[in-house]
């Protein structure tokens, strides 16, 4: 009996991560000074023996040029603490992953000259161990003014620097992107406030050659030497055009409620301003269900008891995912 409880909690706490579908918006609605580490789909990522966790913060009023006005709260990191880990589902084959967020710095009295990694995509390699392959840097300009930014592989490989410098409270928008095709065409690339008018610019920097598409988004504050960054709107999504903060609304959360959940009779019932379309995949992916049109109920009683992805977009294609549990 403890065997098949035990087994059954390992596979509970599989299930209840990495259950999110691309595209993807995070708008931090989670309550003011509470831990990131303790909201749903975050877990955490390693860090230090210190416990402070990521703080969920007021959103700032931002003021980037031709961005959606966030609706939530935001994050900050800040020195040393634990680390963060939003999980996502990959999709088949081997896309390029694009994550976009804004930052500001507003305390700079833990930085150094030395580059450190606070935002990452990665995956788990075939080790079972947490490997990031697109990591962005901040530093400490030279001048003991200002900062930059950079990217590189991985925490631990050879960061490529951006040679403008940014200030205390300055607003930056953030895109990067992880490709993983080839052997040699394996990139890390970063767009710092690229015009959002326009199609995918040319990359600010490309380096590396680090293999493995992600299928997760890390926030690291491992170091006594990170600066204080507020994060906000984080977007994932394999297009340019959804994780661009100017794109339509076809990353926002649609206003969708459906119940019940879990479902007990074969019928999840749908509460939403107009009809909605409904796919249901299984945690490897796959797609088990869509339906289109719904304005009330989907009849899922053909689909095996356990725990399924559901994905929701509403006719002005804002989109809502969120773990289906079939009993």
């Amino acid at each position: 009996m403890k065997k098949s409880l035990h087994v059954f909690l390992l596979f509970f706490t599989i299930m209840a991560f990495g259950q999110v579908t691309l595209p993807v918006i995070e708008q931090f609605d989670y309550s003011i000074g509470r831990g990131l580490t303790e909201q749903e789909n975050w877990r955490r990522a390693g860090g230090t023996n210190n416990p402070t966790d990521i703080m969920v913060v007021a959103s700032p009023n931002w003021t980037i040029p031709n961005t959606t006005t966030p609706r939530e709260n935001a994050v900050s990191l800040f020195g040393t603490g634990l680390n963060a880990m939003f999980e996502f589902v990959r999709p088949e084959g081997t896309p390029t992953i694009y994550a976009s967020f804004m930052m500001k710095v507003t305390n700079m009295d833990n930085i150094t000259g030395e580059g450190n990694s606070f935002a990452s995509l990665a995956l788990n390699n075939s080790s079972d161990q947490l490997t990031r392959n697109c990591s962005v840097f901040i530093r400490q300009h030279f001048t003991g003014t200002g900062y930059n930014i950079g990217i590189s592989q991985g925490q631990n490989g050879t960061e490529i620097w951006n040679d403008a410098v940014y200030s205390l409270d300055e607003e930056v928008l953030i895109v990067i992107k992880k490709e993983s095709q080839f052997s040699g065409l394996r990139f890390a690339s970063i767009f710092i406030n690229p015009d959002l008018t326009a199609a995918e610019p040319a990359a600010t920097r490309v380096t590396g050659d680090r293999f493995g598409t992600p299928d997760r988004f890390v926030l690291d504050q491992n170091r006594g030497d990170l600066p204080t960054i507020v994060i906000d709107e984080l977007r994932i999504a394999d297009t340019w055009s959804d994780v661009t903060l100017s794109a339509p609304s076809s990353v926002e959360e649609a206003k969708i409620a459906v119940y019940p959940n879990p479902v007990f009779k074969g019928t999840l019932f749908v509460n939403a301003a107009s009809n909605v379309s409904i796919e249901i995949y299984s945690v490897l992916g796959k797609k088990v269900l869509a339906k289109s049109n719904v304005s009330k109920s989907v009849d899922v009683s053909n689909l095996a008891k356990g725990c399924y992805i559901l994905k929701m977009k509403d006719e002005n294609n804002a989109v809502k995912t969120k773990k289906l549990i079939i009993q």
